[in-house]
C-alpha cells in the first residue's frame, strides 16, 4: 500500500508542476497569447466580411442569370411562334401542298433552332446559327415566290433534303 501512496503522492505532485510550468509559461507568454489571440479575431471578421461579399456577389451573378435565362426563353419562343407562324403561310400561300410537309418544313426549322440554341460551343453554335438563318431566308424565298402554279416551296424542300 505505501508504493501505490508513493505513487498517487509522485503523480500528484507531477500534476502539481505541470499546473504550476502551465501557469507560469502562460503568464510569460501572455502578452503573445493576446497579441495572436487579437489576430485571430481581426482575420475571423475578415473571413467573414469576405464571405458576405462572396455570397452578395453571387447572389447578384445568380439573379442576373435568372434574368438572362428568362429574357433567353422569352425570345426562343418567339422563334418557335415565328415558325409555326411559317407553317400557316405555307398552308396559306400553297393550298396544295399537303400538310405533313409544311409540317415537316416547320419541324425542321425548329431542329435546327434548337440545334443552335443548346449548342455550348460557340464556334458550332455560330455553324448552327447560319445553317438555321440560311433555312430561315429559302423558308421567306419559297412563301415570297409562291403562286397558284407552285406546289410545294421546292427551295426549302431541297434545302431539307442536303442536309
Amino acid at each position: 500500500m505505501s508504493t501505490d501512496m508513493a505513487f498517487g503522492k509522485f503523480l500528484a505532485n507531477f500534476i502539481n508542476t505541470i499546473k504550476q510550468e502551465s501557469v507560469e509559461w502562460q503568464k510569460q507568454n501572455q502578452a503573445e497569447l493576446l497579441r495572436l489571440k487579437g489576430e485571430k479575431e481581426i482575420a475571423e471578421k475578415k473571413i467573414n466580411e469576405e464571405i458576405r461579399r462572396m455570397e452578395a456577389r453571387f447572389q447578384g451573378d445568380l439573379e442576373r442569370i435568372k434574368k438572362d435565362e428568362e429574357i433567353k426563353t422569352k425570345s426562343f419562343v418567339e422563334f418557335l411562334e415565328s415558325i409555326n407562324e411559317s407553317k400557316q403561310q405555307f398552308l396559306d400561300r400553297y393550298p396544295k401542298m399537303p400538310k405533313p410537309i409544311a409540317l415537316m418544313i416547320c419541324h425542321h426549322a425548329t431542329e435546327l433552332l434548337k440545334e443552335a440554341w443548346d449548342n455550348p460551343d460557340i464556334y458550332e453554335r455560330q455553324k448552327k446559327e447560319s445553317k438555321y438563318i440560311q433555312f430561315m431566308v429559302t423558308i421567306g424565298e419559297d412563301l415570297a415566290e409562291a403562286s397558284e402554279a407552285k406546289m410545294l416551296p421546292e427551295k426549302t424542300i431541297k434545302l431539307i433534303d442536303r442536309v
